[in-house]
C-alpha cells in the first residue's frame, strides 16, 4: 500500500508530505543572520529601556531622601502642613521600587538577547561567507570556497 510507513498510512497529498521536511543544516544561512540582527537590536533597545529604568530609580531615591529630610526637619508643623511631604516620600518609593524592577528584568532580558543575537550572527555569518560553490563555464565545471 502507498504511503505507508510501518503500518501508519500517510494522510493527505504527497505533495504536503514533502513540505514537512525538518532541516537538518546547523548553520541556518542566511535566515540565522537575520534572526540574529533582530535580537540584537531588541537586545539593545532593552538595554535602553534598563538604563531609563535606572535613571527612575535613583530619581525616586533623590526624591524620597529628599523628603524624608524635609519630614525631619518639619517637626512642629500639623499634619495638614505635612501631607504633600508626604504624598511625596510616597512617590518616591514607588519610583524607586519600578526602576528597580524595570531596570532588572529589562537589563536581564536585553543581555540574553544580545547574547543570543551575536551568536546566532557570527553562526550565520560563517554560513553566509564560507562554503564550496560548483557553476558551470564554457570549459566544463568551475569548483570554487571560501573558508
Amino acid at each position: 500500500m502507498t504511503g505507508e510507513v510501518d503500518g501508519v498510512e500517510a494522510e493527505g497529498p504527497a505533495e504536503d508530505a514533502a513540505g514537512c521536511q525538518l532541516d537538518l543544516r546547523p548553520d541556518g544561512g542566511p535566515a540565522r543572520w537575520r534572526r540574529g540582527r533582530a535580537q540584537m537590536f531588541a537586545g539593545a533597545a532593552f538595554l535602553g529601556v534598563g538604563v531609563v529604568g535606572l535613571g527612575v530609580m535613583v530619581s525616586g531615591w533623590y526624591v524620597q531622601k529628599y523628603s524624608a529630610n524635609e519630614l525631619s526637619r518639619g517637626t512642629g508643623y500639623s499634619d495638614e502642613a505635612l501631607a504633600p511631604l508626604r504624598a511625596q516620600q510616597g512617590r518616591g518609593e514607588t519610583m524607586l521600587a519600578a526602576g528597580a524592577v524595570t531596570a532588572v528584568f529589562a537589563a536581564a532580558l536585553g543581555a540574553t538577547l544580545l547574547a543570543t543575537g551575536a551568536r546566532d550572527v557570527r553562526a550565520g555569518r560563517a554560513a553566509r561567507w564560507s562554503g564550496v560553490r560548483v557553476a558551470p563555464s564554457l570549459g566544463g565545471l568551475v569548483l570554487s570556497g571560501r573558508f
